[in-house]
């Protein structure tokens, strides 16, 4: 089942792997220009919105049946992602959220056979690209 996607990588659970994530939160800023004046507080003039920021962890299992498939592959095409610079669609269910930008990704290999990594827990940091 599809959960979401970001640009090539599709969340999704099946009975062979599991690609999805857990903990999405949104943040939403706004902009402040802070004008000094004598003797008092200064005031505060509204410029507009900041850029959302989407900060998710991915869950990367690549269970028991396909035992031999490497979660750094996925974690591969993440960092190409990242390292082109370039927006992509950022999609949860059906809902078309934008075009965001791979800011960051943390990395923990969770189980490792041999040298085949079968689990690996990501967290990605987006931002909006406008």
């Amino acid at each position: 089942m599809i959960v979401g996607a970001s640009g090539e990588v599709i969340f999704r659970t099946s009975s062979f792997d599991i690609t999805t994530f857990k903990n999405l939160s949104r943040k939403h800023s706004y902009k402040f220009a802070e004008h000094e004046v004598i003797k008092g507080k200064p005031y505060l003039q509204y410029i507009g919105e900041n850029l959302e920021q989407i900060s998710l962890d991915i869950v990367l299992d690549k269970g028991f049946i396909a035992l031999y498939k490497d979660c750094r592959e996925c974690r591969n095409m993440l960092l190409a992602m990242a390292k082109t610079g370039n927006a992509h669609s950022f999609v949860i269910g059906t809902t078309y959220l934008g075009e965001y930008v791979l800011e960051s990704i943390d990395e923990k290999d969770k189980q490792i056979i041999g040298n085949c990594i079968t689990r690996m827990d990501l967290t990605l940091n987006i931002k909006e690209y406008h």
